[in-house]
């Protein structure tokens, strides 16, 4: 069973350098045809964090930042942690999160509230530990708010997927992803991810 606990940050259960916490949010309004996509990474044993945003707008890339290589960030999710512009804050753990993001240069801003559709649910439970993952917390939810980009705006209202995640990950052994996070009109969700490896190898990650 998933505790509040399990979505606060971390230490480093190892000192494998490859040793990563992740949060991640996705949305997609379909009235607006607008998907959202950000993604917070720190690895304490390298003392770096990198973070990424993208958007989408009628099935184009409009924006798209990662930046890699960023100090580590104070701070933790239950209070809010902010990194690159980027900034995740629980409400509510397990249940609702704040979601702010600017850049100023562009311009593109989002203040985005997500709450959750279903309770969470930990993809690694009674699997064998892999290259991707040892903890993985995957949850469905709603988002409303506001998307700006220069002289456009657009009210929010959607669904997606978060997913939080711990343990020493080796990118350069995935291959590609197979994955889809269906949201139904009655709020049912479910998750499907398959993850190959170099070799033939892979893992499931389910959960609905």
């Amino acid at each position: 069973m998933i505790q509040a606990n399990d979505d606060k940050r971390h230490q480093a259960q190892t000192d494998d350098m490859q040793w990563g916490e992740s949060w991640y949010f996705n949305c997609y309004d379909p009235q607006n045809k607008v998907a959202i996509f950000t993604r917070m990474g720190l690895y304490p044993n390298k003392g770096v964090a990198n973070m990424a945003v993208l958007v989408a707008v009628d099935g184009r890339e409009v924006y798209n930042r990662g930046w890699h290589n960023l100090p580590l960030p104070d701070g933790d999710i239950d209070t809010g942690i902010s990194l690159g512009g980027v900034t995740y804050t629980a409400i509510e753990l397990l249940n609702s999160y704040q979601l702010d993001f600017a850049d100023d240069l562009t311009p593109l801003s989002f203040d985005l509230k997500w709450e959750a559709l279903m309770p969470a649910h930990n993809a690694m439970e009674g699997r064998e530990l892999n290259q991707a993952t040892s903890f993985h917390l995957e949850q469905a939810g709603k988002i409303t708010g506001v998307l700006k980009l220069r002289d456009q705006e657009w009210q929010i209202s959607g669904v997606g997927n978060r997913d939080h995640s711990t343990g020493s990950r080796n990118w350069a052994a995935f291959t590609h992803h197979e994955l889809a996070w269906p949201v139904f009109d009655d709020g049912t969700a479910l998750g499907i991810i398959r993850i190959h490896f170099e070799g033939g190898d892979s893992a499931d990650l389910c959960w609905a």
